[in-house]
């Protein structure tokens, strides 16, 4: 396990699980890009199928010619692609649901790919009597490792609203699944995809198997406060948006928050 201080460190994408100051258990991903095109990113709430949703998205959604019914499960999960299967890949590693939380089973799900929705389709399959199998299946179904040209790290975490949680990881070299006790208030446990280098903070230093990476005092009471928080313990050169679901515990549903860099807050 490894503790780092954030500042001039470049970590990719981060998810992780916590309690607020009140104690209520909470999820979040943050994002954290270099290269000018990939701090196009932006997370936005998923209307087209769900209230309890964030989405990975872009200011560029239509210069990159994005088309909407290959984002519906129905379309890409059966196989039935509208563009050529390439395109199609490198269109997933951009637009992909960040956050899935359901009020029904009081369980949400975050990661940094499309994995999350493979994970929420195995989870509510009902194939494995472990999680942490839905999670292995989520992330083999997704590719492993991104096909990107560094083979990003797949992670995603697992909570419901009695506060169980698990963080996991897919690398080139292996996967890695553990179940996490939640830290106490105002607290967050999580997992990057890259852990940074003192040396060169723009270097990628791909991250091992050790989970979680490491836990930071987050405050705020109320997801978009959480979300906040977040996104100001990360590198200002690099951190581009963050999005958290806190469950509500009065209301019996999932509360949904985010900071972009772009616009939409």
């Amino acid at each position: 396990m490894f503790f780092c201080e954030i500042n001039n460190m470049y970590l990719g994408r981060i998810v992780g699980v916590g309690r607020n100051c009140d104690g209520h258990p909470y999820i979040a991903t943050v994002a954290s890009a270099r290269s000018d095109d990939n701090r196009k990113r932006i997370y936005v709430p998923d209307d087209y199928r769900g209230e309890h949703m964030i989405r990975m998205d872009s200011t560029e959604r239509k210069k990159l010619g994005w088309l909407k019914s290959i984002f519906d499960s129905s379309s890409f999960m059966d196989g039935k692609l509208s563009l050529p299967r390439k395109q199609w890949e490198d269109r997933m590693l951009i637009f992909y649901d960040a956050i899935n939380a359901d009020d029904a089973s009081e369980r949400a799900i975050a990661s940094n790919g499309r994995q999350t929705d493979w994970i929420k389709q195995k989870l509510e399959g009902g194939a494995y009597d472990d999680i942490h199998l839905s999670m292995a299946d989520g992330f083999l179904t997704a590719g492993g490792a991104e096909s990107d040209g560094e083979r990003t790290p797949r992670i995603a975490a697992i909570l419901n609203s009695k506060g169980d949680a698990i963080l996991g990881i897919v690398t080139d070299r292996g996967m890695c699944m553990n179940a996490v006790e939640l830290p106490s208030e105002g607290r967050m446990k999580y997992l990057t995809t890259y852990k940074g280098s003192p040396s060169d903070n723009r270097e990628i230093v791909k991250i091992g198997l050790e989970l979680p990476a490491g836990e930071v005092d987050i405050h705020g009471r109320n997801a978009q406060e959480i979300a906040g928080s977040l996104y100001r313990w990360m590198d200002p050169q690099f951190v581009i948006c963050a999005a958290v679901a806190r469950w509500n515990p009065d209301l019996t549903e999932w509360e949904i928050g985010k900071r972009n860099f772009h616009g939409q807050q």
